[in-house]
């Protein structure tokens, strides 16, 4: 990044030094332009609806941070048909259509679906997979004060053998989206290199996730790159060394998990999905002695305001962890418990692996009024 930087400023000396020289000086600046602009990133965030006044609250006091912004979250019945979970044409929704409007910030509601069982009956019959798109065109075809600029479709935890029928639907609706001029975001699951997820790796792996038709027909994908936990086998061995290690999102397994993407996924389609909460653990050390790991039994989510308070009733000190997370331990009668969370300065450094890889974007989950308040200062820079 520091040869980069020099090169970069290099450049802008001989444009703005010596811009009538040579027609060569004018090709400079505008490759200096270009490789500039892969650096701009988009923002998004997701704003939950069961925190929706807190979070449009936050959302509209910084909307010239954002190029876009997801409700969260429309869902989908068994059969196809989808509930307006966020109660979009209500308060406080409208004054944040109006507001994104007139900042010319997308709004891209999110579309959600975790039953695989359902999503695999629904898109793998003609009919039902019609009838289903054909819902989701009412929500984009919309209008009024819930006019969208396009959808973003979150179906997590689908079967493997879903994967033909997703792509086929995902072909269809970026079809019938696109002659609406609106646009398809495709939110998918981070997936971890073989390697460092079995120890016997699976001669064949099968995934729900078609990268390549994925990134045929949607806009944008979203990698949900968050809920690492104990996935990633190397790292639990190399980063734990004897300390607690159940992370967020740790940068060197985002790495991992962009490097895996970008194999079939064109970073200028991806945006990076960040979190901003927290998870706390009861956690016990094993007492074998070729073995000083941990187990771990997940307590629930918290987020950055439930962390602090959380610190201060234990008298617990928040320090950096091993995953380069905010966090601490502290003791609840018999047991020991650890919190790790996603902070401003772990967006930060998710950001910057953004820029490295020249992504299309950051997108924040989520906005809803207790996030850390310093991430107003990384998030748009």
């Amino acid at each position: 990044m520091k040869s980069f930087k020099k090169i970069a400023f290099s450049l802008l000396l001989i444009v703005f030094i010596l811009p009538t020289i040579s027609s060569a000086a004018t090709a400079t600046a505008s490759a200096s332009k270009t490789v500039a602009s892969k650096t701009t990133l988009v923002y998004s965030a997701w704003i939950p609806y069961w925190s929706k006044t807190l979070g449009v609250q936050d959302a509209i006091a910084h909307i010239s941070q954002f190029q876009e912004l997801s409700p969260f979250s429309y869902e989908v019945k068994d059969d196809g048909t989808i509930t307006d979970q966020i109660k979009s044409t209500q308060a406080p929704w409208p004054d944040l259509y109006a507001m994104a409007k007139s900042k010319e910030v997308k709004i891209i509601p999110t579309i959600a679906w975790f039953d695989e069982d359902s999503i695999h009956t629904v898109l793998s019959g003609t009919t039902t997979k019609q009838f289903h798109i054909d819902q989701l065109m009412k929500i984009a075809n919309a209008t009024g004060t819930n006019t969208v600029d396009g959808l973003d479709i979150d179906y997590e935890s689908k079967l493997a053998e879903t994967a033909p029928y997703f792509s086929d639907f995902l072909k269809k609706l970026a079809t019938q989206l696109h002659s609406s001029k609106k646009i398809l975001v495709c939110t998918i699951e981070a997936r971890t290199p073989v390697g460092a997820r079995f120890v016997n790796p699976p001669k064949k792996m099968e995934y729900a996730n078609d990268y390549k038709m994925i990134n045929k027909y949607c806009d944008e994908v979203r990698v949900l790159a968050y809920d690492q936990e104990n996935i990633d086998l190397q790292l639990n061995k190399l980063s734990g060394r004897g300390q607690p290690y159940m992370p967020v999102s740790d940068s060197s397994w985002v790495r991992k998990v962009l490097n895996e993407t970008i194999k079939t996924i064109s970073p200028s389609k991806i945006s990076l999905a960040v979190a901003t909460y927290g998870r706390q653990y009861e956690i016990t050390r094993k007492s074998s002695a070729v073995d000083s790991s941990f187990t771990y039994n997940r307590i629930g989510s918290l987020t950055f305001a439930d962390a602090v308070a959380l610190a201060s009733s234990t008298n617990s000190i928040m320090s950096r962890n091993s995953a380069g997370e905010l966090g601490f331990i502290y003791s609840k009668g018999t047991s020991t418990r650890m919190v790790t969370i996603s902070d401003a300065v772990s967006v930060a450094d998710k950001i910057k692996i953004a820029k490295a890889y020249k992504l299309k974007g950051v997108a924040v989950y989520k906005v809803d009024g207790v996030s850390d308040p310093s991430l107003w200062s990384v998030l748009g820079k």
